[in-house]
């Protein structure tokens, strides 16, 4: 196991050259000057040409472009990821104190997603073809099928704004008790976990449904054993290895996602600063921010793997 977490973590080294290289490409050739951003100007005539060529020395913009990729290379591996162009603080520390709201409201919308999905979808398989099944099938349709944006906004008028039981942005604070944390985190998360929830739903019954075929569930049922224990301790354990692996995929874009939520919500988190730093073309701040994310979700694929033989024994890693 050991030897293949290794072998896992330095596969990603390449991943990330590459994503990092993408990202340092395209915004090289994005439109607009981080001199004139540094400045506050808005046109280089109004600009000291002194003052302009020290900033541009400063920012490291009169190197070739390689030799600035691999100077950003560098200083990231140090832990060094610029700073801002806006307001001069390190990317770094900046991106990973917005982290914690942004875990907060991705981790909510996944336990969101599991608690709906995992016994609606075993309720689906258990009775397959009845009302219960036709129940699940059509929400997780709808579920697919609404855009988050869309059912956020819903959420908002319905909730906030009609009825005035939740707060409608922010995030709550904890000084205040964890029923203000829980009413602030309650809409974002229920906006950002329902795709997933309705596509969780819809893999959990296909899965639970091969499984309950299985030979081996015949032979615990023969054996005069509990339906329940039968469904929840042998079946559905089985069943969630798939179900893990969705979960793991969707991480990423549940991060993905959470920028337009955070948004929509004024939710303080790294989505929320992506979109003010591609509106603003803060540079230094989107590739630090991409670039903690992907790693993240690199990580997170890892811990998926690790999982696989937690649920299934039969699951080993071998040294090839």
């Amino acid at each position: 196991m050991r030897i293949y977490i290794v072998k896992r973590l330095l596969q990603a080294v390449p991943t990330l050259l590459v994503i990092s290289f993408l990202i340092f490409s395209i915004l090289y050739l994005t439109p607009g000057d981080p001199v004139l951003l540094m400045i506050g100007s808005s046109e280089t005539d109004s600009v000291d040409p002194a003052v302009y060529e020290a900033v541009r020395r400063d920012l490291g913009l009169d190197k070739p472009f390689f030799v600035r990729y691999v100077d950003y290379i560098g200083n990231a591996v140090r832990g060094n990821l610029g700073r801002s162009y806006l307001t001069n603080k390190e990317v770094f520390p900046t991106v990973m104190a917005r982290m914690p709201a942004t875990l907060q409201l991705t981790l909510t919308a996944l336990l969101v997603a599991v608690l709906i999905a995992i016994p609606l979808g075993v309720l689906a398989a258990l009775k397959q073809g009845s009302i219960w099944d036709n129940i699940a099938t059509f929400m997780a349709t709808i579920g697919v099928s609404l855009p988050r944006f869309w059912f956020g906004i819903i959420l908002i008028i319905f909730f906030s704004l009609r009825l005035k039981w939740l707060p409608s942005f922010g995030i709550g604070d904890p000084s205040r008790g964890i029923v203000v944390v829980l009413k602030h985190l309650l809409l974002p998360a229920l906006a950002l976990g329902t795709s997933l929830a309705a596509m969780l739903t819809r893999m959990t019954r296909s899965s639970m449904i091969d499984v309950l075929n299985q030979d081996y569930v015949r032979v615990a049922r023969a054996k005069g054993l509990k339906e329940r224990i039968v469904v929840y301790i042998h079946a559905l354990k089985n069943a969630l290895i798939p179900v893990v692996t969705v979960l793991g995929t969707q991480f990423g874009a549940l991060l993905g996602g959470a920028v337009v939520t955070e948004t929509i919500f004024a939710w303080p988190g790294v989505g929320r600063l992506a979109v003010n730093s591609i509106a603003r073309r803060d540079f230094p701040m989107i590739q630090g921010n991409t670039l903690i994310i992907c790693t993240g979700f690199i990580l997170v694929n890892l811990i998926v793997d690790i999982l696989y033989g937690v649920l299934d024994p039969r699951i080993t890693y071998k040294k090839k």
